[in-house]
């Protein structure tokens, strides 16, 4: 499968961790994985070191009257299938870019999710967070996915026994 992953936020926090390992994990799996993200996004040096497909594109917010059609023309340009959109900013241009052409997957990282409707799924990193989402959007619970953050394990996990 072919998936744009798309963040804006220029940060380094845990949506931005989230979507680093989104893109790793799904590279491994087998997945064409194209990163999209801001030019001054602080994770383009940890994407570029994995080896995923990487483009920058700037914008001025979800509300940018261009960022629609250039996230459009990324986003054929990757012959995506799927696209995969973490933070409100890269959910609201991907809606407006794809408007339908292919699915739409919202990540809701945290509670202040404002942009999950007319996405054809979402990801909820507890499931608590799909119950909130599930009443305040009125989203049927068959596009809801529990999804939690996954973590990179070095050396193996081994359980601790009490």
């Amino acid at each position: 499968m072919r998936i744009a992953n798309i963040m804006f936020g220029r940060g380094l926090g845990g949506i931005e961790q989230a979507f680093i390992d989104y893109s790793e994990g799904l590279m491994r799996a087998g997945h064409f994985v194209g990163a999209i993200t801001h030019p001054a996004a602080g994770i383009n040096p940890v994407i570029e070191s994995l080896g995923v497909s990487h483009i920058t594109m700037g914008n001025w917010g979800a509300w940018d009257p261009v960022a629609p059609g250039k996230l459009a023309t990324l986003i054929r340009t990757l012959r995506a299938d799927i696209v995969i959109a973490h933070g409100n900013r890269a959910i609201t241009l991907a809606k407006k870019a794809i408007a339908g052409e292919v699915p739409l997957v919202a990540v809701a990282h945290n509670y202040r999710h404002k942009h999950l409707n007319n996405t054809d799924a979402v990801f909820a990193i507890t499931r608590h967070m799909m119950e909130v989402i599930a009443h305040e959007h009125g989203m049927s619970p068959d596009r809801l996915f529990h999804m939690p953050n996954m973590i990179r394990v070095e050396g193996g996990f081994i359980r601790q026994v009490w």
